[in-house]
C-alpha cells in the first residue's frame, strides 16, 4: 500500500489535458498529459531543478519512481482526500460512473448520494 499522509495532490484538468502534481519533501512533481506532455521537478519556490519529455524517459515510469503512485491511484488518492458524503458522512467508499458524455460522477457507496462530478470537455468535442 502506499503512504500518503506527508504529501499534498493536486488534478488539475483543462482544455490541453490533466496535470496530477505532488508536493512532497520540498519538492513539487509534475506530471503533464495532453498536448504537451512531461515531468517537471522543482522546489517549493518555484526553482526548477529538471523537466523530461517523452522523448527522454517513460513519464509513467518515471512519476511512479519519484511519487510511489500510479496514475490510478493518484486519482483514487486525490478523491478520497478531496470527498466526503454530506448526507452520512462517509469519507472512505466512494466510486464513479459515467454520466453524460464527457460526465464522472462521485457517488457515496453507503447512501448513493452524488456527492462531486468532474468534466472532461474533450471527451464531449
Amino acid at each position: 500500500m502506499y503512504n500518503i499522509t506527508r504529501r499534498k495532490l493536486k488534478l488539475m484538468t483543462g482544455d490541453e489535458g490533466e496535470m496530477f502534481v505532488v508536493h512532497q519533501n520540498c519538492m513539487v512533481i509534475k506530471w503533464k498529459i495532453g498536448l504537451e506532455e512531461y515531468v517537471k521537478l522543482e522546489y517549493e519556490d518555484g526553482t526548477p531543478v529538471a523537466t523530461y519529455y517523452p522523448y527522454q524517459r517513460d513519464l509513467e515510469k518515471l512519476f511512479c519512481q519519484l511519487t510511489g503512485l500510479t496514475q490510478e491511484q493518484f486519482v483514487r488518492a486525490y478523491w478520497n482526500i478531496k470527498i466526503q458524503c454530506p448526507n452520512c458522512g462517509n469519507k472512505k467508499k466512494f466510486h464513479h460512473q459515467d454520466g453524460f458524455p464527457g460526465e464522472t460522477l462521485f457517488v457515496c457507496s453507503n447512501c448513493e448520494t452524488i456527492v462531486d462530478s468532474e468534466l472532461n470537455e474533450s471527451a464531449i468535442m
